[in-house]
Order: C-alpha cells, then sequence, then structure tokens
C-alpha cells in the first residue's frame, strides 16, 4: 500500500465508491487527531504536524519512525512523552519455515494516556464568543490553587488543518504579521495594562508614602513636574477634586497615581519596581505547559541596559498607572490579582489536572504550588478589595454600568492602554467579591476604554461562571 493522499474521515461516500472504481486504487483508515473544540482551545491544545527529516535521527531513538507526527505547540508539545505512547517490539530468531527459534529480546508496548485539563470548556467557549472576532485575550484562574480555568486567545486558528496537512493559502493566513494567530496572546504578548496597575501602585503607596484608604488626595485634572514641560491628565477633564486613596482607586484618577509615582521615586528609585515585582510581573509565571514572556518591570538598570539612557522621574510617573516602559501578559495580570483575591498568594498557574493511564489510574497530578506572598499585609490587601468592590458596585465606580443588574457580588478594575487614539482595553476581576472562586482578566486590542470593551466581555464569562456553579 503507498498512500498518495489523504482524505478527511467525512469524505463523501461517493468520491470514495469512484476510487474504488479505478484499478489498483483503494483506501483505507488510519488512526489520527481530532480536535472538537478546534479554534476554541488551540493555543492551550496546541497541533502536531509530521517529523521532519532533519528530525528524524534524533527522534528515531526514542521509536519514532518516519511519517509519525509530533507535538508542536500547546499541551501536544509539553505532554508528548505521556500523549505518544511507545512502541513495542519482538526481537526473534527465526527458522526457513516461519517458526520461531528463540526470542531474543522482547520490549511491551505502552499505551498512551489520556490529559486532564482544567480548562472549564463551557466557560472557554464562552470566552471565546464573547471576544468574537477582536483581537484579544481572556484568561480565568481559580486563585485559591492557581487552575486555568479559561485561557482564549483571539484571533485563533483550526488544529485540525494541520492533520491532514496545512496549504499554502491557510499557511499564509497563520503567518500573517499583523494578525499573529499562532501567537498565545494570553502568554506570549506584554503590553501595557493601563489603570489595571494602579492597585500596585497604590500597594507602593501604602508601604513606603504612609498612606491608607482614608488618605486624603488631591485629584487636579493636570500634573506636572517642577521643571519640566510635560503635563501628564487625568481623564476627567479638570480633575475630581479631593479624594481618599479608595476613591482614588474606584474613580481611577489619574493625576493621583502620577503623583505617588513621583513621590516614590523621589524617596527611592527602585520603590515602584520592587513592589511590582512582589506581586509577580517582570518575571515569569512558571506556567509548565505553554510558553511565557516574562514582561518588563522598568527600572533604572533595566533602562540603561534595554534603552541605552539614564532613568526620569518621567518615567516613574508613566509606571505609575501601568503605561510606558511597563509590560505584562494577561496571564500575570490575572495571576496579580487573583492574588489579591485569596489574601495575598501568588500561586503558580497550571492547565494539566491529571494524567490517567487506559484503565484510569492517575499517573501525575497538576501541582499546586505557592510562588510567593504579596509584599502587603492583610489590612492594606483589605483596602484595595474593598475599593475593588466600588468600582463596579458604588454609584461612581468606573465599571458599575457593565455590572448593572448583576445578582452576585463581583470585583475589579478597569484599564485602558493608551496609545496614541488606538487604546486597548483591559479589565480584571474576580467573584464572588467575599470568597472569590475565579478570577478573570480581559484584553481587546484597540477596543478603546476598558469600561466599555473589556468590561462587558468579563460580565459575559461571569455570568457564565456563575450559571455553570449554579447547575
Amino acid at each position: 500500500f503507498m498512500p498518495v493522499k489523504d482524505l478527511p474521515d467525512n469524505v463523501d461516500q461517493g468520491v470514495l465508491d469512484q476510487l474504488s472504481q479505478i484499478p489498483g486504487v483503494t483506501y483505507q483508515k488510519w488512526p489520527a487527531r481530532v480536535y472538537p473544540a478546534g479554534p476554541v482551545t488551540a493555543h492551550v491544545v496546541g497541533y502536531m504536524s509530521e517529523i521532519t527529516e532533519e528530525e528524524l535521527p534524533e527522534l528515531a531513538k526514542r521509536g519514532y519512525e518516519a511519517g509519525d507526527s509530533i507535538g508542536r505547540t500547546g499541551i501536544e508539545a509539553y505532554a508528548e512523552e505521556w500523549l505518544a505512547g511507545k512502541r513495542g517490539g519482538v526481537l526473534k530468531l527465526i527458522a526457513q519455515d516461519g517458526s520461531t527459534i528463540r526470542v531474543l529480546g522482547e520490549t511491551p508496548a505502552e499505551p498512551a494516556h489520556d490529559i486532564v485539563l482544567t480548562i472549564d470548556l463551557e466557560l472557554q467557549q464562552q470566552a471565546y464568543d464573547a471576544l468574537g472576532d477582536r483581537e484579544g485575550a481572556a484568561v480565568v484562574l481559580d486563585p485559591n490553587n492557581g487552575e486555568v480555568l479559561t485561557m482564549v486567545s483571539r484571533p485563533s486558528y483550526d488544529p485540525n488543518q494541520f492533520v491532514l496537512g496545512v496549504s499554502d493559502e491557510y499557511w499564509a493566513e497563520l503567518n500573517d504579521p499583523t494578525k499573529q494567530p499562532l501567537v498565545n496572546r494570553a502568554t506570549m504578548t506584554g503590553t501595557s495594562t493601563g489603570s489595571t496597575f494602579k492597585v500596585v501602585t497604590a500597594a507602593a503607596g501604602f508601604l513606603h508614602l504612609g498612606l491608607n484608604q482614608n488618605s486624603i488626595v488631591p485629584c487636579p485634572g493636570e500634573f506636572r513636574l517642577d521643571g519640566a514641560d510635560a503635563v501628564w491628565r487625568d481623564w476627567v477633564p479638570g480633575g475630581q477634586g479631593d479624594l481618599t486613596m479608595h476613591n482614588a482607586i474606584v474613580r481611577s484618577c489619574n493625576t493621583v497615581f502620577y503623583r505617588i509615582g513621583a513621590e516614590l521615586d523621589q524617596k527611592g528609585e527602585t520603590l515602584l519596581a520592587d513592589v511590582a515585582r512582589g506581586f509577580g510581573f517582570g518575571q515569569l509565571t512558571g506556567l509548565p505547559e505553554l510558553f511565557e514572556v516574562p514582561g518588563v518591570v522598568p527600572d533604572p538598570n533595566w533602562k540603561m541596559e534595554a534603552v541605552g539612557d539614564f532613568w526620569a522621574r518621567g518615567d516613574a510617573v508613566n509606571f505609575a498607572i501601568g503605561q510606558g516602559y511597563f509590560l505584562a501578559t494577561p496571564l500575570q495580570l490575572a495571576n496579580a490579582y487573583a492574588a489579591l483575591a485569596n489574601g495575598g498568594t501568588l500561586y503558580q498557574p497550571h492547565l494539566t489536572l491529571d494524567i490517567v493511564k487506559l484503565d484510569g489510574t492517575v499517573v501525575k497530578s497538576g501541582e499546586v504550588k505557592e510562588n510567593g506572598k504579596l509584599p502587603i499585609n492583610a489590612e492594606q490587601i483589605n483596602w484595595i478589595r474593598s475599593a475593588l468592590y466600588d468600582v463596579i458596585n458604588a454609584s461612581n465606580g468606573t465599571a458599575t454600568e457593565a455590572f448593572a443588574g448583576i445578582q452576585q457580588p463581583v470585583s475589579g478594575k478597569t484599564g485602558t492602554q493608551e496609545n496614541s487614539g488606538n487604546d486597548s482595553a483591559w479589565f480584571a476581576a474576580y467573584t464572588p467579591s467575599d470568597a472569590p472562586g475565579m478570577t478573570t482578566v480581559i484584553t481587546v486590542r484597540y477596543g478603546g476604554a476598558g469600561s466599555k470593551a473589556a468590561a462587558p466581555v468579563a460580565r459575559q464569562i461571569i455570568d457564565k461562571w456563575w450559571a455553570i456553579r449554579n447547575q
């Protein structure tokens, strides 16, 4: 049998009948991957492709043969060892009549294992649908153990296309430099996160400037540094008057945090950066299964090495509202908010729940692992959580509109990544507010304000999480 063409399993029977009438032509079935969720889980599950001629000599030592496929990305790559199984074989001496004289060696075959993921497929589908055709990402974590319940990146791709071989046209689509559908935006794209970062700046203010939730802070329309021409403005023209620190978070006053950033920088140029690292930014979350980038927490040393320039106070001002050189992934931001939600523990996110033999025996389980503690105490965490609750539930909260009429207690924070008119939207939230069972972060590239583009997506995901929970 010499294969000349691979066809999908659901090919029309009439076509097969016609092929069978050609002398010397027949067809036979062979096992192959099927991805029922297709593009919905593509960036988590990954894809396979045939091993290359260059790879074969090394892979042959592990039992692979020409024509075999191997996992390239996602769980397919991470769990190749368990998903592939191992070929068995018998080496024996045989007589001319085919009878066995002696068995020289035997290695039993090892069947593949099942990989049970932490992903909730219903929630994953809801996040995928809620993002729609917009570029962005959605992450949902269990804040109490680091399980990744949802991880969606859009635009996506269909891993089923790799089973029969990707066409030139589809390969061109996959390599579109603008849309980049193969890139997992949840873990591989670091961007500024806008005002969702203000909780970190508030924490640094509590730690190093003697602030508390009742401290009165002015929110003018503009902020300037002494001797500098640059002007930083609040999102409300004319400012919002005197606020408590609590309300500065609720109202997301830019000029309050600009000032805190400048005062922290004056006291110590690395104070805000150190607190940001304490929230898990600027480093890998440790997610075992997928590739991720560490993002950037800027400070004087980093700027000199990366940019070749000296640190300026204006850098700290931008950094204080999650702009400037600061970069983070949606997964990092979700992990930071999960730590706020659970009372201060940073867990290592993970996607593997169990690795299971065909007989049901669990070979390995996903590890619940602590990465550290937030650098603020329980009282300071509660100050921030109280403000995050009012962002959604107080009449003057920036996300009140998106969550109007919701029956469950939700806490969150809006954010807008400013980009010369092409602003990107962010939203971070957890629910229920008093004993959180899920944390979610949404980003919509070029979506505009976080309250308008990202918060409504989070609302749909949160509604679905509650519906699943109450089934």
